[in-house]
């Protein structure tokens, strides 16, 4: 049995030595007239100095017998009088048990027990404690003696506490003078015929947390569980607390405010009902399952499991904290667990296209688990299951868990991010992994993997097979149309201003994009044809950059040394960006910027420029009166007016946010931009292929993005807004390609 004998004499001496309790702030202290004769022995009566609530309750609780009363609190009211008549109780241990006793000693086979006095609040907060003071630096303390006769003697008890004992007692309540001798570290208590001071000592601040339901509780990673608690304000601490725990466990609420109004009722209340309460203390034991009080706050924590928190088997502490981080408080649950998975998941992005069934392959690694593992996925798009799949974790090996994605045409297109959840069966524990799966449009297969690709204004896609030049529409129908065999293999083709397929072979060779028919395109003796590739002019003119940018006019019909090469004089250090119907465009360097060339189609004549803000040119896409300009300002879309010489600028916005990270896949002809977007999601990377309108600042369309395989050219925009983009199978290498229209 705890003793705790000492520190609550050398208590009640230190209030002595003081002069009572403490005042509260704004307070005065009342005026007490002193007392006169001994107090009764079995009543404790006076009036508190200094009382600072409206109401409380005064209880008594027994030092070694704690379950000996069944007694019932008393009402202290407003002005602090108090009158408490001590039961009589059946003493069953005693504070000489344990104790070594002196030869001789008197009364060793009493059993004897000491009063403290609690002070409770309506709501059974503890409040503090009162004490009795004696004459001089001395305390008095009521002891219940089970029989009448001596008590004298040496008692040194197994907890370091010293008694000696000088007094007679009678049977029942006794009140004794308490004088510590702090050099022999004893404990003096004789008989007291003195009168004593009641005061009252205001607890600790703190706040005292229990459980409602003291059960062990088990948390599991991603999981929550609810804990009634009821809160118990003692030393009238009010305000904002904050709770918090550790190791990737979260509590919410985080923050609770207690009641300002502890101990204190409105005029005209009272405590009414108090005395119907079971023993107050019992409370205090409420996490060992004993009997509730009742109390300031009830309310409801929900723990939460992040997917990080770590492993527990023991007591989970909340700390209970004020604004200042100073602690007062704590609830400890007892022998709660948070398993910790001992498998890991490995789960890449997968693209699923409609009407096919693409394999999905994911990998778990059991750790140190041996046994049944689960694995099933959640968040899938509408229309898409994929039934759990169980297999035997019998070594540390990775285990591969294939899911076949086989998407209907009922599917959303989009970038779906789901969970994968692996489950070790034995016990139930999971660990969850984030993957993402996107599901495409039907694919339209193509007849070889061609390096380059065009478009026509209708929006069919164009590319070389052997000696074919194929053309093929977004439902998969394709035709092939011959080449002449006088061309050369080269596979680079290219849509013209003009409407015509190009396909740039030595001779150029033009298709018409509505029949097919090919036109062989003689070029003079030097030719055409450097690594800058030629542009087509609307007039059906070859443009390129040889040493000078060049413009060649065709003769129909001619011969091999037929047609006519112009060069534009100055353009020696100029690169050909693109051309329309009545200029070119190309651009400079200029000291250490650069400047923009435009050069008049008919009469070849040149004009740079320098355009403020604009440092460099990437892809120029020449579109009416205007060139739009590829990444000359990051984070915007540029284009140049020839109307006036000025650049425009252009935010990108999609969903109401501005979009500075993007790629520029193509434009069309009404200056909408095709860009490739993407935004972190976690450890996801969600791509999308956004048709973009900066004149209006609207999105037309968007789509998921994926990562395009093959080398060449992967993306193609066609005039009237068609999106085709190009890519590999990546297990088979069979080539596939998606079409996106406005």
């Amino acid at each position: 049995m705890k003793r705790h004998l000492f520190s609550f004499v050398l208590t009640g001496a230190l209030l002595s030595a003081c002069g009572g309790g403490s005042t509260p702030p704004g307070e005065k202290p009342s005026v007490i007239p002193p007392p006169v004769g001994a107090p009764p022995a079995d009543r404790l009566t006076g009036k508190l100095a200094a009382w600072p609530y409206t109401s409380a309750a005064l209880d008594v609780e027994l030092l070694f017998n704690p379950d000996a009363l069944g007694f019932s609190p008393v009402s202290v009211p407003a002005g602090g009088a108090v009158d408490l008549k001590l039961p009589e109780i059946k003493a069953v241990t005693s504070l000489l048990d344990g104790c070594a006793l002196s030869p001789g000693f008197e009364g060793a086979t009493g059993r004897y027990d000491v009063a403290v006095f609690q002070v409770y609040s309506s709501q059974v907060d503890y409040l503090g404690q009162v004490f009795e003071n004696g004459p001089g630096n001395t305390s008095q303390i009521r002891l219940y003696a089970s029989g009448a006769g001596q008590l004298k003697g040496r008692a040194e008890c197994a907890d370091g506490e010293v008694f000696i004992f000088d007094t007679p007692v009678r049977a029942g309540w006794n009140v004794l003078s308490g004088q510590f001798d702090a050099a022999q570290n004893t404990l003096r208590l004789v008989k007291s015929d003195s009168p004593s001071t009641l005061v009252f000592r205001k607890g600790k601040e703190e706040v005292a947390i229990y459980a409602v339901n003291p059960e062990p509780i088990t948390l599991r990673r991603g999981e929550s569980v609810k804990v009634p608690v009821r809160i118990f304000q003692n030393g009238g601490i009010s305000g904002e607390v904050t709770l918090r725990t550790y190791n990737g466990v979260t509590v919410s609420p985080g923050t609770v405010r207690l009641p300002d109004n502890v101990g204190k009722l409105s005029v005209g209340t009272g405590i009414s009902g108090a005395a119907a309460r079971p023993r107050l203390n019992a409370a205090l034991d409420a996490a060992q399952g004993a009997p509730l009080r009742g109390q300031a706050l009830d309310t409801v924590l929900t723990l939460t499991a992040e997917d990080y928190a770590a492993g527990l088997d023991g007591d989970l502490v909340i700390q209970v904290l004020r604004a200042n981080g100073v602690e007062v408080g704590q609830l400890v649950l007892k022998n709660a667990k948070v398993p910790v998975p001992q498998l890991s998941i490995e789960a890449d992005a997968v693209v699923a296209p409609r009407g096919l069934k693409t394999p999905w392959g994911l990998t778990v690694y059991p750790g140190g688990y041996r046994g049944k593992l689960r694995v099933s996925v959640e968040g899938l798009p509408a229309g898409l299951t994929l039934p759990a799949q169980t297999q035997q974790a019998s070594g540390p090996a990775g285990i591969t868990v294939q899911f076949p994605l086989d998407v209907s045409t009922g599917v959303p297109v989009g970038n779906w991010p789901v969970t994968v959840v692996a489950e070790q069966v034995d016990d139930g524990v999971t660990v969850r992994r984030r993957a993402l799966i996107t599901v495409m449009p039907a694919p339209v297969k193509m007849r070889t993997q061609p390096y380059s690709i065009a478009t026509d204004d209708a929006g069919r896609l164009w590319y070389r097979d052997r000696q074919s030049m194929v053309r093929q529409a977004a439902d998969g129908s394709a035709q092939a149309f011959s080449i002449p065999t006088s061309a050369a293999s080269d596979t680079s083709v290219r849509t013209g201003r003009d409407g015509g397929i190009w396909l740039l072979s030595s001779p150029q060779v033009r298709f018409d994009p509505a029949t097919g028919s090919a036109e062989l395109k003689n070029n003079p003796t030097d030719g055409l044809g450097s690594s800058y590739g030629v542009l087509f002019d609307s007039q059906g003119r070859g443009w390129d950059r040889y040493n000078l940018i060049r413009r060649l006019d065709y003769v129909p019909g001619g011969g091999p040394d037929s047609g006519t090469i112009s060069t534009v004089p100055g353009s020696e250090n100029d690169f050909l960006m693109d051309v329309d119907g009545e200029r070119a465009w190309a651009y400079t360097s200029a000291g250490s910027g650069m400047q923009l060339v435009i050069i008049d189609a008919q009469t070849l004549k040149r004009r740079a420029l320098s355009v403020p803000g604009v440092n460099s040119y990437l892809r120029g896409f020449a579109r009416g009166s205007k060139l739009w300009l590829e990444g000359s300002t990051p984070g915007q879309l540029a284009a140049f007016d020839t109307a006036t010489d000025q650049v425009s600028r252009y935010d990108v916005v999609v969903d109401g946010q501005p979009v500075r990270d993007f790629k520029v896949l193509g434009v069309d002809r009404l200056g909408r931009h095709w860009l490739e977007t993407g935004q972190v999601d976690g450890e996801l990377y969600l791509k999308e292929w956004v048709l973009y309108d900066p004149l209006a600042l609207r999105v037309v369309t968007r789509t998921p993005a994926i990562f395009t395989s093959g080398s060449g050219e992967s993306a193609a925009v066609s005039a009237g807004g068609t999106l085709w983009v190009r890519t590999l199978d990546a297990s088979g290498l069979v080539p596939y390609a998606y079409a996106f229209k406005p």
